[in-house]
């Protein structure tokens, strides 16, 4: 006789509301329909959320042995937060003659802290042979199965593969798959800024209100002087060209979970973690690429959008037979699908003067005041040769930045800092030290520690977050390709370059939606006549390929005008390029024809 086991998993985590990259941990109550409730504590870490969740359970006389029949009992850890809850039912075999005997399950704690043995299986809903494992042995959750084909398949759900899925609902297209190779929340965030000509495209498929009730929307830009102000820009000429006269500060990591929730409310789920490692053409059907991936699984698809940054899925991370070095810190990728991968002018050493950056979250001790710290503008400072960012976030974002670390209710302030090639190669994870050396050098002076400089000195309190990066710009030789499917590179798959200007980014979100676009229009085309031509394609293909060459000529500017020392040009021509610069800014920044052309190079809307 069949008795149904019924279950639910209450979701906490010490208090705090954010649990997407935490370890959860819960009490699993398994009820009987008759004796009491036995009740053992799970614990499931960050890389296990989204997952399809295989509990095993077994009737077991002690916690060292298990019985080989077990009941798989199956969810999906989807639903967090603060007294979350997910629950299933299931119907199974027990063994009623031992009703309150311990439970065995994977990864199940006793209240003392033991860890009892766990059952390992690889079915899912059927009743299993297992075998036990020693206690503490890690257990490694069956992830959800890939479908075997699908129409177009995504790699890679960052800001670009987020939007372009949310695209292809918006246009029409549902038959697809996006695939991540990491647990939610767990990329790098670099980028806060979304343009005016970014949220406008977003805005255009219904994805733009999460984001613009998440942001702070940026007024303007300062440049300065470690000291003084040099420019100060703002948005308002774009009043006359969009309704979005703004850029929203947000960062990355925001974005991509506020992107991630608009796509999960249209019915569709980011499969994670499944690492794409090859991909091959298929033997059956010429227009159909076989997309392997780490677990075994292959996808046969007929569209591959490749958005998983520089090392794509058609660019894996490179061999020594796929990567030469042309001069230092310049590379030429040669990808399996025959695209390369550089600087489209080739290799400039004097361009790598700054070629590396570190970026960091903070807060302060006491919190600094003045118009540097306001949270409505983004401030670059100059110094000579180099170039500080600082954006002030408030406590806007305290509970996404913080999921890794101490909660803090101080206002949280980005900031970044290009690492002279002098002063060689930045620590993987900056240290608060070396952060608080970077803002004593470079950094306006009221966030500075020196009390030379800052009559009220700000030491760094709390490091929330640090990364290290290089800035060096790369384009693929073209985005569009065929092996078998049509196959397509969007953002850092595409092209990358350095964050002056903050346009990397934003560049691949609209990359991103107009290649949805037009891969919904082929697919209607083919549909029509399967014969159809890749001209569509390729007209996308060349002009996004034209723009990316744009931008990265434009942050490339950006970034030498930032590079310009204050040394005198020459003893018999005392003044220097870099304060010709200030000079030229201070003075023209008055004029509103200035104002308008800053404000429409960083929007984008000359460059959509």
């Amino acid at each position: 006789m069949c008795t149904e086991f019924k279950f639910t998993l209450l979701l906490t985590l010490d208090n705090r509301d954010d649990c997407r990259t935490q370890a959860l941990q819960s009490t699993f109550n398994l009820n009987y329909l008759s004796p009491r409730p036995l009740v053992k504590n799970l614990t499931f870490q960050s890389h296990d959320l989204g997952k399809e969740v295989m509990i095993m359970l077994a009737w077991s006389p002690n916690v060292d042995g298990l019985y080989e029949d077990v009941f798989p009992i199956v969810w999906k850890v989807s639903k967090f937060g603060k007294s979350g809850g997910c629950s299933c039912s299931h119907t199974g075999l027990p063994r009623p003659t031992q009703p309150s005997l311990p439970l065995a399950c994977s990864r199940a704690q006793v209240d003392s802290g033991k860890v009892i043995s766990a059952a390992t299986s690889v079915n899912i809903n059927n009743i299993v042979k297992t075998t036990s494992t020693k206690a503490n042995d890690v257990y490694h959750f069956s992830t959800m199965s890939l479908p075997e084909i699908t129409t177009v398949l995504i790699v890679g759900a960052g800001p670009a593969g987020l939007t372009a899925a949310l695209s292809l609902v918006h246009y029409g297209c549902h038959d697809f798959v996006i695939v991540d190779a990491v647990g939610e929340g767990l990329n790098a965030s670099r980028a806060i800024a979304i343009h005016c000509a970014t949220v406008e495209a977003l805005a255009s498929i219904n994805a733009a209100d999460g984001l613009l009730s998440r942001a702070i929307k940026g007024k303007g830009i300062r440049i300065t002087s470690r000291t003084s102000q040099i420019f100060d820009g703002t948005f308002d000429p774009l009043k006359k060209h969009s309704v979005h006269p703004y850029a929203l500060c947000i960062p990355q990591n925001v974005t991509e979970f506020v992107l991630g929730q608009k796509l999960q409310s249209l019915g569709v789920q980011v499969q994670r973690p499944h690492r794409a490692v090859g991909m091959k053409q298929n033997e059956k059907d010429s227009r159909i690429t076989d997309v392997s991936f780490e677990d075994g699984q292959v996808i046969r698809a007929r569209y591959i959008i490749g958005a998983d940054g520089a090392r794509s899925i058609v660019r894996p991370q490179c061999s020594p037979t796929q990567l030469s070095r042309m001069s230092d810190d310049h590379f030429q990728i040669r990808t399996v699908a025959g695209i390369g991968f550089s600087d489209p002018e080739g290799p400039h050493l004097t361009s790598n003067l700054l070629a590396q950056m570190v970026s960091a979250d903070v807060t302060f001790e006491p919190e600094p005041v003045g118009p540097f710290t306001l949270e409505t503008h983004l401030n670059a400072t100059v110094f000579s040769g180099n170039i500080f960012f600082l954006a002030p976030f408030g406590n806007h974002f305290n509970t996404e930045l913080t999921r890794d670390g101490k909660p803090t209710t101080k206002s949280i302030f980005r900031i970044g800092c290009a690492i002279p090639a002098k002063n060689g190669e930045p620590p993987h994870a900056p240290p608060k030290e070396y952060i608080q050396n970077l803002i004593d050098s470079y950094g306006p002076a009221c966030i500075s520690s020196d009390p030379s400089l800052n009559p009220k000195p700000v030491k760094v309190d709390q490091l929330v977050w640090s990364t290290r990066f290089r800035t060096h710009s790369a384009i693929a030789d073209r985005t569009f390709t065929r092996l078998g499917a049509a196959i397509f590179l969007v953002g850092d798959a595409a092209h990358i370059h350095s964050p002056a200007g903050g346009q990397g980014m934003n560049l691949a979100i609209r990359d991103a939606i107009f290649l949805a676009e037009a891969v919904t229009k082929h697919i209607q085309a083919s549909a029509e006549d399967p014969d159809v031509d890749d001209t569509i394609l390729q007209e996308f293909a060349e002009a996004r390929h034209a723009r990316a060459l744009e931008i990265i000529g434009f942050t490339k500017t950006l970034m030498k005008l930032a590079s310009l020392t204050y040394d005198p040009y020459a003893w018999w021509m005392p003044f220097s390029w870099a304060s010709i610069r200030d000079l030229m800014l201070r003075i023209l920044g008055r004029y509103d024809f200035v104002q308008s052309k800053v404000a429409w190079g960083l929007s984008g809307l000359g460059r959509r």
